[in-house]
């Protein structure tokens, strides 16, 4: 069986607790601070969401021709090639990168090009569709990005409408002109700007500046080392103790001059108010210009154990967060989410005191990207987690499931009994097999 590494470095959560929580005011710093999971039936950033639940084009009743919209094709990229990169990355022993799905494919986008259908009484709509073939997905960025008011941009992949992404006005997030929009899943996207009655463009509203090829399978993570998730990987579904913890756990992608995928999760705070901080791992992101690429997937998981697994175009996401604070040395990355938040959520519970060795622990994840899984393993000493020097690590023999790379991120948990799973620290490095081997089957915490 081919050997699964987990890139990166894992924190201890006694630093973020003392060092980021207490910054915001959360907790003081101080030993044995614990705090409960809450479920949160609205978030504090979802009263007034502006989510596409379709297309502009279906909004506005406007019927697209089936073919001949205008396109912008792109270079061909070999998936293939891009694989046996990431192989001879991860064969090499380098811990440094979390697994990258996606790669940067140019464009030489002019507006001018687009297509304009009317729209009776309302305004205009402008069509083009970007296009890289062998891709199973695709990331538009945006620049100058600056819409009058009452304009809008959606974007969706052709044949899966149901999952568009919008509506963007005005700046778009953040405000700055400049963002990825979200992810469509098919080698086309279709951009969408509708332009009222009332309203002439006085400049080209948008530019496309940048594409993200996505070259493995969001579904299955073909491509990764072994080509899918590990056998032994375990059904969250199947465990239904640990329902609430897998409702506040989400599949991330981001980019940082390639895509990239981990694991984060909500963290309550000591006045339960909902705010969306979210912990991840440094290796994943460490800087405010790719936390505000995230996109956070949440409930892509199997409704029941070993049941279907849905199609990640349409499960609920959250794009944009802002950088809380962040550090490589006990490799925690603490962010908030800026963008809308389903409801249904949960903020995970915390620690500081760390589990006895022999104690078990638990973590929910997201392996090469796939829907969410499960594993329990014992806590044990002398964690040996290349090439970090900070002390305050769990080494983690795993005893059921496992976690491969993706899983980076993602939080272990101790039991505090009635259902009470507290996080403790996120993950680091690991080497992870299907073998009840501690030297080949562990990770870092």
């Amino acid at each position: 069986m081919s050997r699964k590494r987990l890139s990166g470095r894992v924190c201890c959560w006694l630093s973020l607790v003392a060092g980021t929580l207490g910054a915001f005011g959360a907790m003081p710093a101080a030993s044995a601070q614990q705090e409960d999971g809450v479920a949160g039936f609205r978030g504090p950033v979802d009263a007034a969401p502006k989510v596409a639940n379709a297309p502009l084009s279906k909004l506005m009743g406007v019927v697209l021709p089936g073919e001949g919209l205008p396109t912008f094709t792109l270079g061909a990229i070999d998936n293939a090639a891009m694989i046996a990169q990431d192989d001879v990355f991860f064969a090499n022993h380098e811990f440094d990168r979390p697994l990258r799905v996606s790669v940067p494919n140019a464009i030489a986008f002019d507006f001018a090009s687009g297509q304009w259908f009317d729209v009776p009484g309302r305004g205009r709509l402008w069509v083009a569709q970007v296009k890289s073939e062998t891709a199973y997905g695709l990331r538009l960025q945006f620049s100058n990005f600056d819409l009058p008011e009452g304009a809008m941009v959606s974007v969706y992949a052709p044949s899966r409408p149901d999952g568009a992404q919008g509506l963007y006005e005005g700046k778009g997030p953040g405000s700055t002109g400049s963002f990825w929009a979200g992810s469509t899943y098919e080698d086309t996207a279709r951009v969408e700007l509708f332009v009222p009655t009332d309203v002439q463009l006085a400049t080209v509203p948008f530019t496309i500046t940048g594409v993200q090829h996505m070259y493995r399978d969001p579904v299955t993570g073909a491509g990764s080392i072994g080509d899918r998730a590990l056998p032994c990987e375990q059904d969250v579904s199947c465990y239904p103790a640990f329902a609430n913890v897998a409702a506040g756990v989400a599949r991330m992608y981001f980019v940082d001059g390639g895509g990239f995928v981990c694991t984060g999760q909500l963290l309550n705070a000591l006045n339960a108010d909902q705010t969306p901080y979210f912990l991840s791992a440094n290796h994943c992101i460490s800087t405010g210009a790719v936390a505000n690429t995230l996109e956070c997937y949440w409930f892509y998981q199997t409704s029941v154990c070993n049941g279907a697994v849905p199609d990640v175009n349409t499960v609920p996401r959250s794009t944009y967060a802002t950088l809380l604070s962040t550090n490589a040395a006990s490799d925690y990355t603490f962010l908030m989410i800026e963008g809308t938040i389903p409801r249904n959520l949960w903020w995970q519970g915390w620690t500081t005191a760390m589990p006895a060795v022999g104690e078990t622990v638990y973590g929910v994840h997201h392996p090469g990207g796939e829907f969410k899984r499960y594993f329990a393993g014992t806590a044990a000493t002398s964690p040996t987690c290349e090439p970090s020097s900070d002390s305050n690590q769990i080494r983690v023999n795993y005893t059921n499931g496992t976690t491969e790379p993706g899983s980076s991120g993602s939080a272990e948990y101790r039991n505090f009994g009635g259902g009470d799973f507290r996080v403790v620290g996120q993950l680091h490095c690991g080497r992870s097999e299907c073998v009840v081997d501690p030297a080949r089957n562990r990770g870092t915490y």
